[in-house]
């Protein structure tokens, strides 16, 4: 059994078994009403709650729905609560007594520059701030408020500094990392949520919870925490497409999942999920003119109809060149001392006897094109 076909069949097995999936009825959202078709891998449900906002939640391959809040409550949907915790910062405003969590979460809302609020346990004492745990590693343990975080709908990653998830290290810790790499390894990971980063350790912990569904809580040992934004966590880009004469290798294809595609000869080329549901551009072929052609050296093919092709200095560009062109079967290269002459043909040697002729000056090349739908023959 080939390499190739093992993979194809490492591939139907995963398919067989996606279509196996089924993550049974959604939970209900208190106050928000549910629509689905279906129950089976990458089916979705939206919620809807009474003020119009809506919440998704997905079928994943390990037959469970993506997290949602448990209520359609102001302070849960938009903000993320860090209990028994305070910002140590000064500038902070009271603006009412007595209320809830969600009351204060709507009065943060209405201030353009509220950014954070926190909320006493007992009075329901509401403060607002304009200074978050993103920016400052001033979060300190106080159990008599609960300290929540404004979510920016254009944050990809929501940030906490000496914040974390407690015990929820999910997967195997990555040692001796840069927080830019913790993040990478997060990104290719698809069950990764969030993920948690010492810096003076370089330790990276990574999980597949959020604040949806686990508490976040104040860290004395110099934790920080990064939770991927659920609404970017939705963005699926699908299989990424192939490149001619490559090996592709990718993990996932959810938001900032990569590709990365190996060509014959070493070059790499990378494709990463965007926000529009699609993987960044990238060429259809490794243009390696040794895939495709076959190469004799000093020679020329004796026919008429030679097409001069411009901006085609290197033989892989001409090959990319003749590929592109349906009626190209060959091409031809002669070198001179300061240029070089690229031409492309409709005709090939095994079409005729003997027509390949000694080039008149070295460093002329002919290449053929090998189509695959006959036997190759080559009459030098």
């Amino acid at each position: 059994m080939t390499a190739n076909s093992t993979l194809l069949l490492s591939e139907c097995n995963y398919s067989e078994m996606l279509s196996k999936v089924d993550c049974g009825p959604p939970k209900d959202i208190a106050g928000a009403s549910k629509s689905y078709n279906s129950t089976t891998y990458k089916s979705q449900v939206i919620y809807t709650c009474p003020e119009g906002e809506t919440l998704k939640s997905r079928c994943e391959d390990d037959n469970k729905w993506t997290p949602v809040p448990s209520t359609c409550k102001v302070a849960e949907r938009h903000f993320v609560k860090v209990t028994d915790g305070i910002l140590d910062v000064s500038g902070k405003t009271l603006v009412k007594k007595n209320i809830t969590a969600d009351a204060c979460g709507e009065r943060c809302l209405s201030e353009p520059n509220c950014l954070a609020f926190e909320i006493t346990k007992r009075g329901g004492n509401c403060y607002l701030t304009n200074e978050t745990a993103a920016s400052t590693k001033k979060m300190k343990s106080d159990k008599s408020r609960d300290y929540y975080q404004r979510i920016n709908p254009n944050d990809e990653i929501i940030k906490f500094k000496n914040t974390m998830i407690p015990g929820e290290d999910t997967f195997e810790r990555v040692n001796n990392v840069s927080l830019k790499k913790c993040a990478q390894a997060c990104n290719q990971n698809p069950k990764c949520n969030s993920y948690e980063y010492h810096e003076k350790h370089k330790f990276c912990d990574q999980s597949n919870v959020t604040h949806l569904s686990h508490e976040l809580q104040p860290s004395k040992w110099g934790w920080d925490v990064y939770i991927v934004n659920p609404d970017y966590s939705q963005i699926e880009c699908g299989p990424p497409k192939e490149v001619v004469g490559s090996v592709k290798s990718y993990n996932s294809t959810m938001y900032k999942s990569e590709v990365t595609y190996t060509c014959p000869k070493g070059e790499k080329m990378k494709s990463m999920c965007e926000k529009n549901n699609e993987w960044t551009p990238v060429v259809s072929s490794c243009y390696d003119a040794a895939i495709y052609f076959v190469k004799v050296n000093d020679a020329s093919l004796d026919v008429t109809g030679k097409i001069l092709s411009k901006n085609a200095v290197t033989a892989d560009a001409c090959a990319e060149r003749c590929l592109s062109d349906k009626n190209c079967l060959s091409f031809e290269m002669s070198k001179g001392n300061e240029y070089i002459d690229n031409y492309l043909c409709k005709d090939t040697n095994d079409r005729h006897k003997h027509i390949l002729e000694i080039c008149s000056i070295k460093n002329c090349e002919y290449w053929q094109h090998i189509l695959t739908q006959f036997l190759f023959t080559l009459n030098t």
